[in-house]
């Protein structure tokens, strides 16, 4: 049975089963795990693939935005309010790097999740480059994006 999107104001139609993905993918962001949470059949490979495709699909996407901004607004925290706590994680992390491996996986995983609310890669594609890089190129990075950052903090607002 096919629903209206018209969250986005568009007469496109989504699948039940398409809306339900699209209501797990928001929960934790990890698209094989929302479409097995959306009842699409068969194992970890069927599930991860149909997820992929899901994600191309541009009614789709408009959905999840649509479905996004929806939640932004009924919890009235925005993107860079986000992104801002994300960061200050990630220095009391740096304060610790290389004493506390917990510090270094804080500070790993903020700024991969600062990386993904930005687009700048796909979930796959961050683990790629992470394991990757050696530590020190991981801190140089870190330290750049930070550099970047405190140098222009007020573009966002």
């Amino acid at each position: 049975m096919a629903k209206n999107n018209k969250l986005s104001g568009t007469i496109a139609t989504i699948s039940e089963q398409e809306k339900l993905f699209c209501e797990e993918y928001i929960i934790d962001f990890n698209a094989t795990a929302a479409a097995a949470r959306a009842g699409v059949a068969g194992g970890h490979k069927a599930q991860s693939s149909a997820g992929w495709r899901m994600l191309r699909n541009p009614l789709i996407v408009s959905y999840i935005r649509d479905l996004l901004q929806q939640r932004s607004e009924h919890i009235a925290v925005d993107q860079f309010w986000v992104i801002d706590q994300l960061l200050e994680v990630y220095k009391r992390c740096l304060d610790n790097v290389g004493t506390n491996s917990a510090a270094t996986a804080g500070a790993l995983k903020s700024l991969e999740m600062i990386g993904k609310n930005i687009g700048m890669f796909s979930e796959r594609h961050v683990h790629e480059v992470i394991a990757n890089m050696t530590d020190s190129e991981l801190l140089l990075k870190t330290r750049q994006i930070m550099a970047k950052h405190l140098l222009a903090p007020e573009e966002h607002h």
